[in-house]
């Protein structure tokens, strides 16, 4: 039996030549979200909705932004899903959810994202982002300035230290739109960093 042990090699990005954006728990043909999140969804039906997302998404990325979803995308079919997809701008990696079945069960959506991982770790004009759909308390390198991302809670989880929910329902504007890097790393300027536990 062989064993192949590598170092996957961290993507480092330079904002100031790539433009980044963050999103989660977009929720395409989710009835009930329209219920469930009034306050921060626009539209008659998912129908409108979903129509609303694209284009707030494609008048802010560009196609050779990188974008980072942090789960639960669609909850449609495949084919409606492929739609959808193929009509947002930018390279899209994936950070899947709890309801992302219907892209990892694909092998043609999952081709239409640069990735699709459980969590992933880039660095950012040298600070280390730490990405995943659910909350993590205490994660990689917290107590030196580390970021972390995640999705999930729909805006009802606010963490300690540098944490922060980058999904649709977070938006205090109803604006159904991504956060940019710029953005998120103005609003982690007054979070503290975590003091490390004893041991």
């Amino acid at each position: 039996i062989r064993a192949y042990f590598w170092k996957k090699q961290m993507t480092k990005y330079d904002s100031k030549a790539t433009k980044l954006w963050f999103t989660s728990d977009l929720h395409f043909y989710h009835k009930r979200i329209l219920e469930l999140q009034p306050h921060t969804r626009r539209g008659a039906d998912v129908f409108e909705m979903n129509a609303e997302i694209i284009t707030v998404w494609n008048n802010t990325v560009g196609p050779d932004d990188h974008v980072f979803i942090l789960g639960d995308v669609s909850f449609g079919k495949e084919t409606a899903t492929i739609d959808v997809i193929d009509r947002l701008n930018g390279k899209l990696h994936l950070i899947q959810g709890n309801h992302d079945s219907v892209i990892t069960k694909s092998a043609p959506l999952m081709d239409m994202f640069e990735e699709v991982v459980d969590y992933k770790e880039i660095q950012v004009d040298g600070t280390l982002v730490c990405m995943m759909h659910y909350p993590i308390v205490d994660w990689k390198n917290s107590h030196r300035g580390s970021v972390h991302l995640h999705g999930h809670t729909h805006g009802h989880y606010q963490g300690s230290g540098k944490i922060f929910d980058v999904g649709v329902d977070n938006r205090p504007d109803r604006s159904m739109g991504l956060w940019s890097w710029y953005t998120v790393d103005k609003i982690m300027e007054s979070r503290p960093v975590l003091v490390h536990p004893p041991g």
